[in-house]
């Protein structure tokens, strides 16, 4: 029974981690990068593109995704500290972000 509601709480920890988020009223449609435990790490610089029109914004390599919350600036929102899910033991997570924009 234990096992049954602990595969459920992941199920829909993993399913908030995918929904995404927005960032602020420029970035929108964000998604976190990286699979726990170990989520690996992204070479990648700050607004570096990827293939399906999202850009680099945020990663969690030098601040946590709590820390970056209360931020005022270069921070993230509620939204996104909501959907990142389960932490890393190592490695981190990057935000990926459309910007309405461009």
């Amino acid at each position: 029974m234990h096992l049954k509601a602990l595969l459920v709480s992941f199920s829909l920890v993993s399913y908030a981690a995918a929904a995404g988020c927005t960032l602020n009223d420029v970035r929108n449609d964000c998604i976190w990068e990286g699979k726990p435990p170990f989520c690996g790490a992204s070479t990648s610089d700050r607004n570096t593109p990827r293939g399906d029109g999202r850009f680099l914004v945020r990663a969690t390599d030098n601040l946590s995704a709590k820390e970056l919350l209360k931020k005022h600036e270069g921070g993230i929102s509620q939204q996104c500290y909501d959907t990142y899910g389960p932490g890393c033991l190592s490695g981190y997570k990057t935000l990926w972000c459309k910007d309405s924009t461009r």
